[in-house]
């Protein structure tokens, strides 16, 4: 077989149309599952969490088994900390496996030299593939992962995988049903970043993972990426020129993957919100996007989890307040999806070479788009960061106006989630 395809022999299929009401099993290790196969970062590993409780959600609704939810972790408690925050209602759908994540450790991307993972990712490929896949074998009696809920252990069985989640990830666990949901390929990235030797990488290291990459992308039963993504700078006269199609890949185009955020108002004082990356990437960029708004006299909130010290710790939920007047950080998408649905600018630091060359191509997506503006440590005043505020709001308020129209909702998760329930369903 060759490298990267679906080698669907090994894997018995399950059909994920079980009815509640003719299953006689009832304990955990018997329910279908949907596995999450996350990239690095915290958004990955929320975003198929979003997706899959939705999925989950959509089988319940139909009167047929839930699946529940087996991811790796990554970060421990800071992992399970913001995915029960995120999740309050879901808890007990969510179950991690610590040696899922410890198998994925030698090609996770930790810091700011992209660089070096992607030589990492190349040394250490087919052993981490073979290891996680010799994990989710079909044959494999049992797999122990633990309750995000109560951190009880308990014994899941691989038979009963139905798909896989994969989100911005290197390695895929070869079963019928993958499904990709991210800002873009990672082939395609690494091919743009070809283009761009200025970023410093190594273009032998870049098309090696490249080739491999479309080997594992081509097995997908779904491809979804946002309308709004790393590459539509190269469509900002016209978003709906943007490839069906790449690389004889097709691709499902969704409004932003995040749910709907109501606005709300008096939660907080006038200030900024800052999102620092799951990565540990650009901190120090970060620190001086902070130090920025404190000069300007404007107060500043960051996550609970953060241990950044100088700035108010809130949840991410007072960003729909209407006193925070833009959020500020790296250029990831998670950030950014939420800043567009609120429709507040979003200030990002500028590309630090070696970075994840993604962070390159968004920032050129988010000012030719006018979702935000390239900032750094003194470019901003709080008066300019007002009007700022003023210009951008309503380019976005029409960009969403344009995205509802196009798609029927700004729901992301919930779009993508349909059509994978349906998916499911109809290879029943």
């Amino acid at each position: 077989m060759a490298e990267g395809e679906q080698d669907n022999s090994r894997v018995k299929k399950v059909s994920p149309m079980r009815n509640l009401r003719e299953s006689s099993i009832t304990h955990t290790e018997g329910r279908s599952i949907l596995v999450l196969n996350p990239g690095h970062g915290n958004e990955p590993y929320i975003l198929a969490t979003a997706i899959g409780r939705e999925v989950s959600k959509k089988f319940a609704s139909a009167g047929m088994e839930q699946p529940i939810l087996v991811m790796p972790l990554f970060y421990g408690d800071r992992q399970r900390r913001i995915l029960l925050e995120e999740n309050p209602n879901d808890a007990s759908l969510l179950y991690y496996d610590e040696q899922f994540g410890g198998i994925l450790k030698d090609v996770m991307f930790e810091s700011g030299d992209f660089k070096q993972h992607l030589a990492q990712v190349n040394t250490h490929y087919d052993e981490v593939e073979k290891m996680l896949n010799n994990r989710y074998l079909v044959d494999t009696q049992t797999v122990t992962a633990r309750s995000f809920a109560t951190q009880e252990s308990t014994e899941l069985s691989p038979k009963n995988i139905i798909g896989v989640i994969e989100a911005g990830n290197r390695v895929p666990i070869k079963v019928p049903h993958r499904y990709f949901a991210f800002p873009e390929v990672l082939s395609r990235v690494l091919h743009e970043g070809m283009q761009h030797p200025e970023l410093g990488f190594s273009e032998s290291d870049m098309k090696k993972l490249a080739k491999r990459m479309m080997k594992v992308e081509a097995a997908y039963s779904q491809v979804f990426v946002p309308w709004v993504s790393t590459f539509s700078y190269q469509h900002a006269s016209g978003l709906d020129s943007q490839p069906q199609s790449i690389d004889n890949r097709s691709r499902i185009y969704t409004p932003a993957m995040k749910a709907n955020t109501a606005k709300t108002t008096g939660e907080v004082d006038q200030g900024v919100y800052i999102m620092f990356s799951g990565t540990g990437s650009a901190v120090e960029s970060n620190k001086a996007l902070m130090h920025a708004a404190k000069e300007a006299g404007i107060k500043t909130y960051s996550p609970p989890w953060e241990t950044i010290e100088g700035t108010e710790k809130m949840p991410p939920s007072v960003m729909a307040d209407e006193n925070i007047l833009a959020i500020m950080g790296r250029s990831g998408w998670g950030t950014g999806w939420q800043a567009m649905q609120l429709e507040k600018p979003w200030f990002v630091a500028p590309y630090q070479k070696g970075d994840d060359p993604e962070i390159y191509f968004n920032n050129k997506t988010i000012e030719a788009l006018k979702l935000g503006k390239v900032i750094g440590s003194q470019e901003i005043s709080g008066e300019e960061l007002r009007r700022l505020a003023q210009e951008i709001s309503p380019g976005l308020n029409s960009l969403n106006d344009a995205i509802r129209q196009k798609f029927g909702t700004t729901n992301g998760i919930d779009y993508i989630a349909n059509h994978i329930f349906d998916d499911l369903v109809s290879k029943k």
